[in-house]
């Protein structure tokens, strides 16, 4: 039944079709040998599972149930690496021979390696046959062995074959490295001296022989004889006695003190002492260390070589070569001529001295004058060389009183000294060398020092007053430091007087002092310095009581044969040619005597006629200043009035009606008329028509004086007319009118002022000065709000101070110095200064600076008593400031006179004052002229003839012999020289600039000078149309001009000064094409007058087109020159926005491409508020 059963099975599986195989896992299964039912893509087979039941399950053969993913079977790995991972059965796989399931994947036995997925085995021993390369890998040692191209395993180079075990033993590199056989180690260098012993198995050196290298890269043999190479640090060389490895030369060599044998074996200790054993021809020599001896032969002991050295105990000392060197006998000085052993040396015997060298024994000279061969033989003498066979004194030096040195001259007092002679000789007989401490050259009694050269003083004898001098040290000694050599005699200095054998500073009346002589020589013996009457001030000079002050002086009214101090004196009382002899007054018939005055006692004629007097007063003082200046302040002074004044002026209100204060009334006319005459030294005729013609203009006279009291007034209009917009006698700030672009202003005295904007000043300040002067303008600058003004000295410019400051134009930090004490400090540097009233100053950089500058108050401060002379750029060092000056000393003399915008008329047009022209004297009255001249003095103040003048250019004015000053008047614009020569000339030239003469100047002749070259500039009447450019300051250089004819036009070229003539304007740019340009204008002066000079000593400008007139809209920059009227002039410059073309200036904008209004311009450092939500900035 079964049987058939499976028949039928058979059967239909045959018969059925394909699809109906595959039968799942699990699925109940009849088995079959022909035919599987289960699905053998799935691997599965039909499987007895019990006795009486098969299934379709994993075919054992092929898989394995997949533990993961039960019914499903997995395929046993063909190859090594493949995946047996999650596997039970720990032969899944068993398709790979050799291998194993390490967990995840097959992997080869330890003895076999993978080769493409197939297991192959390893090598054990070396000469087995290999198919790949790794079969060698395990040959015993890790890579020691390769397959080789014959097909079998061979040993690495690295590793020695050690063919009893087949196994390969890697070389060593090292000693005390691990060794199975010697042939390890027969690569550490190159196996000389190596071993391998069997009791500790590691490289080793063969200890008979060798010795191991400190690096055990070798082993090193031991040396057997010097010089044998070696290794620092070892015991090579310890086989030779007392010797080891040099490091220098790497060699077995001896120790320190040890010499070697001839042949080399061993080294023995050196000798220190003669008679010892020694073996010669060791190295070094044996007996070395005993200076001077070798080893004989003949009994191999240490011994001095007689040659070089002599025996001294156990020592050899060296034979005596030169004088000095030590001896014992006098057989051991013999190589060393013209010595003896003495005191155990070779000396020189007397008369002989050591030469310069040391080296050998010459002739020496004891004392000066000794003969001599050479300079050697002088060396003993200090300060002495040979010459002429003679030991001699060198340069600068003389014979000391013992004639055994020689001392150096002394050419400067007060300098250390040993003997007289020494001053004698570099200073002068009248000298010598103080006996007392200091010990130092000084001037014999009645001798004083004074510097002849920088470098030499001398004593020149003490003068007196009027004596004879060569330096103003003889005249300072005996009178006092307010003398002077002037001319070659003891005089006091300009500002000082004589009395009782002593110059006193003068001090004029009510000024304080220190001493009656001050008063005395200040006024005259009727003053004394008198305490104040509260004790508590300071004394002043003040007239005797009995005394008037007149003249600025004191007087009484002595009469005949009564004392007196001057014959003015005697006339006040007397009448009549009278004179003040031995100071008692006496009539005088040396004098005319007038048809009206008699030496006879007082004429008590009472005069009454004040309105006649106050006419000649008016007629005089209405002549310009120019005409009479000292007759003007003469009167002045001469007749006291005392005339009603308002802000402005001195006038007279009607005619009939004067006031004139007289103290004394007791003269008469005709002692008017000839006091006049005298004063002005004009005739008494012309005199009386002045007074008579006087009478018929008084009533139309206006008399401008000046305002002492300083002001400064602004306007912003025109002309200066009208309200104005605020004033000023102190420091004050006035506002500026919101749209005002030029503020207009007058100014009495010296003021600053400086435009603002809110709480800052950016522009430059400018400096302000005048006497009352006309209108003057200034552009307020950009949103300038106020102007900041700052005045200069007291209320009234009449106390007399100086003042210095450390920049231009009365900038920086100052000093100040007043009347009566000098100021003595260190010396500071001074850009500018400025003083008050008539006083003159005197500066120097120290008090003992032989030469100094005389600073003159202007002639118009002069003529006032009161107002401002200044310098805005100077640059000199002041360390002594005194007033008063002396006008012999200094080398340069400055007359200072302020200058304003507009300068008052220095003329009247007045029908009154031509018609008082005609009447008066041409040798008397020098009329303001166009004409140029320039005269030269000899004398001071410029008295007497001049001893040259001339209106052109010249260089043929001769300087008198012996003549240390030049006095001179100048009348316009000239540049002067001092030369050697009519063609040598090495002073440096100035420029010399006046009005018709105006005060005597002085200047130093120089030294060797016999010449003086004038240069005039300009046309002699200074009213060319001409404009003159220099490529030099100070008139320097090449030099081009244009006139009015046609415009100049060319390369522009670099400017620094420049002056034209006539009242004319011209205008210069740098090129034609220039937008801007600069207009230069005549000063106000050379307008009022018609011809005159305006011109700059110092600008900085390119110039390349000029034409003559002005175009007023055009030009951006407006310069207006005043004319100076100093030695040094003083320029003023105008300046209106925008800046000029050489100026540096920095504008700032807040809109793009800097068009409109800038918020900020300056031409100086200064600080800036940037305005509110301003990203960027254009400038």
């Amino acid at each position: 039944m079964e049987t058939n059963l499976k028949n039928l099975l058979f059967f239909l599986l045959v018969l059925l079709p394909v699809s109906t195989y595959g039968l799942e896992f699990g699925d109940i299964c009849i088995p079959s040998d022909n035919v599987n039912i289960c699905d053998p893509a799935k691997l599965l087979k039909c499987v007895r599972v019990d006795v009486s039941q098969h299934k379709c399950m994993c075919d054992t053969d092929l898989s394995q149930e997949n533990p993961l993913v039960p019914t499903t079977c997995t395929k046993y790995p063909e190859n090594a690496g493949e995946s047996c991972e999650h596997f039970v059965d720990k032969d899944f796989c068993r398709k790979i021979d050799n291998s194993y399931c390490n967990g995840t994947k097959c992997v080869c036995l330890e003895t076999h390696f993978d080769v493409r997925g197939r297991c192959e085995k390893y090598a054990e021993h070396t000469d087995e046959p290999c198919l790949y390369v790794q079969a060698c890998n395990r040959i015993p040692e890790p890579l020691s062995a390769s397959c080789s191209v014959n097909g079998f395993c061979t040993c690495n180079p690295t590793h020695y074959s050690y063919r009893t075990n087949g196994s390969c033993l890697p070389y060593r590199q090292l000693l005390d490295q691990q060794c199975d056989v010697v042939e390890q180690c027969s690569r550490i260098g190159d196996g000389i001296g190596v071993v391998c012993p069997q009791n500790n198995k590691v490289c080793s050196c063969d200890t008979t022989n060798y010795l191991p290298h400190p690096e055990s890269t070798k082993c090193l043999s031991y040396a057997t004889v010097l010089g044998t190479d070696c290794t620092v640090g070892t015991e090579q060389c310890s086989r030779i006695p007392f010797a080891t490895c040099n490091p220098a030369t790497t060699t077995c060599a001896c120790n320190a003190n040890y010499a070697a044998v001839p042949n080399l074996s061993e080294c023995v200790p050196l000798r220190e002492n003669l008679d010892l054993s020694c073996i010669p021809g060791s190295t070094p020599e044996q007996c070395s260390l005993i200076d001077g001896a070798f080893c004989t032969i003949s009994n191999n002991t240490c011994v001095c070589n007689p040659a070089t050295h002599y025996r001294n105990l156990a020592t050899c000392q060296t034979l005596p070569a030169k004088p000095e060197d030590a001896c014992l006998l006098q057989q051991h000085c013999t190589q060393v001529p013209y010595t003896l052993c003495t005191g155990g040396r070779c000396q020189c015997a007397d008369g002989y001295g050591t030469s310069v060298d040391g080296l050998r024994c010459i002739l020496t000279a004891t004392l000066v004058n000794d003969p001599c061969t050479g300079n050697e033989t002088c060396q003993n003498i200090g300060n002495t060389y040979c010459t002429n066979s003679v030991c001699t004194c060198v340069p600068n030096t003389i014979a000391a009183g013992d004639r055994r040195s020689c001392l150096n001259i002394i050419f400067k007092l007060n300098n250390p000294c040993t003997e007289s002679s020494q001053c004698v000789a570099g200073i002068g007989t009248n000298s010598n060398c103080r006996t007392t401490a200091p010990f130092v050259c000084s001037c014999n009694t009645g001798y004083v020092g004074d510097t002849l050269t920088q470098d030499r003083d001398r004593c020149l004898i003490i003068s007196s007053i009027n004596g004879t001098c060569e330096a103003r040290a003889q005249c300072e000694s005996a009178l006092g430091p307010l003398s002077d050599c002037i001319s070659s005699r003891c005089s006091c200095m300009n500002g000082a007087g004589y009395l009782n054998s002593t110059c006193f500073r003068r001090v004029p009346l009510r000024s304080p002092c220190e001493n009656h002589e001050q008063c005395v020589v200040g006024s005259n013996a009727n003053a004394a310095c008198i305490p104040s009457s509260d004790g508590g001030g300071a004394s002043t000079c003040q007239c005797l009581p009995g005394k008037d002050e007149e003249l600025g002086a004191c007087y009484g009214s002595p009469g005949l044969g009564e004392q007196c101090v001057d014959d003015y004196e005697c006339t006040r009382y007397i009448n009549g040619s009278v004179a003040c002899v031995d100071g008692t007054c006496w009539c005088d018939s040396s004098k005319p005597g007038g048809s009206y005055f008699f030496c006879s006692g007082v004429n008590n004629v009472n005069f009454e006629g004040h309105v006649l007097l106050v006419a000649l007063w008016a007629a005089m003082t209405s002549i310009d200043m120019m005409y009479f200046p000292q007759f003007s302040f003469s009167l002045l002074s001469s007749w006291p009035s005392k005339v009603r004044q308002d802000e402005n002026q001195v006038g007279i209100d009607s005619c009939p009606v004067l006031l004139l204060e007289k103290a004394d009334n007791n003269v008469t006319l005709e002692q008017l008329i000839l006091s006049l005459s005298k004063m002005t030294q004009i005739s008494s005729s012309s005199i009386l028509a002045i007074f008579t013609i006087s009478l018929l203009f008084l009533c139309s006279i206006q008399f401008t004086s000046g305002q002492k009291a300083q002001f400064i007034t602004y306007w912003n209009t025109t002309g200066c007319t009208g309200t104005p917009i605020g004033n000023a006698s102190a420091n004050t700030n006035i506002p500026i009118p919101t749209g005002s672009p030029t503020v207009y202003y007058r100014v009495n005295g010296l003021w600053k002022a400086q435009h603002c904007n809110a709480t800052i000043c950016t522009d430059l300040p400018y400096i302000a000065q005048g006497f009352n002067t006309n209108c003057a303008s200034r552009p307020t600058g950009i949103n300038n709000t106020w102007i900041q003004v700052t005045r200069y000295a007291d209320a009234n410019q009449e106390v007399p101070i100086i003042t210095f400051y450390e920049r231009p134009s009365f900038e920086g930090t100052f000093f100040t110095a007043y009347p009566g004490a000098a100021l003595n400090q260190t010396a500071r540097s001074a850009g500018s200064f400025y003083y008050v009233g008539p006083t003159s100053w005197q500066h120097k950089s120290s008090q003992n600076a032989v030469s100094g500058t005389c600073l003159n108050a202007s002639a118009e401060v002069v003529q006032r008593g009161y107002g401002f002379s200044y310098q805005l750029n100077a640059n000199i060092q002041v360390g002594w400031v005194q007033s008063g000056c002396n006008v012999t000393q200094p080398p340069t003399t400055t007359t200072l006179r302020t200058t304003t915008t507009t300068q008052r008329s220095t003329t009247q047009s007045s029908g009154f004052t031509h018609a008082i022209g005609l009447l008066l004297s041409p040798s008397h009255i020098h009329l303001v002229s166009g004409q140029q001249f320039l005269r030269f003095w000899n004398t001071s103040n410029c008295a007497g003839a001049a001893f040259a003048s001339t209106t052109s250019s010249t260089t043929n004015i001769g300087i008198p012999p012996g003549l240390p000053t030049i006095y001179y008047k100048v009348n316009r614009l000239w540049k002067v020289q001092h030369c050697r020569n009519t063609t040598t000339c090495t002073d440096l030239p100035y420029i010399l600039h006046g009005a018709n003469g105006g005060g005597c100047e002085s200047r130093l002749s120089g030294v060797n000078n016999t010449r003086i070259h004038v240069t005039r500039y300009g046309d002699a009447n200074q009213v060319e149309r001409r404009i003159t450019f220099f490529e030099g300051v100070s008139f320097d250089g090449a030099n081009f001009s244009v006139t009015s004819d046609e415009p100049f036009n060319a390369t522009a070229r670099l400017v620094r000064s420049y002056f034209f003539t006539g009242p004319n304007s011209w205008q210069h740019k740098s090129s034609q094409n220039t937008v801007t340009g600069t207009c230069l204008n005549a000063t106000g002066d050379v307008f009022q007058r018609g011809y005159g000079f305006t011109y700059q000593l110092t600008v900085s400008s390119q110039i390349g087109w000029v034409r003559h007139g002005c175009n007023a809209t055009q030009p951006l920059t407006t310069t207006t020159t005043p004319r100076p009227t100093t030695t040094t002039p003083r320029l003023t410059t105008t300046t209106l926005r925008p800046i000029q073309e050489q100026e540096q200036f920095l504008i700032l904008r807040t809109t793009p491409n800097c068009v409109g209004s800038p918020f900020a311009t300056t031409a100086d450092s200064v600080n800036y508020t940037v305005p509110q939500s301003t990203p960027i900035l254009y400038f």
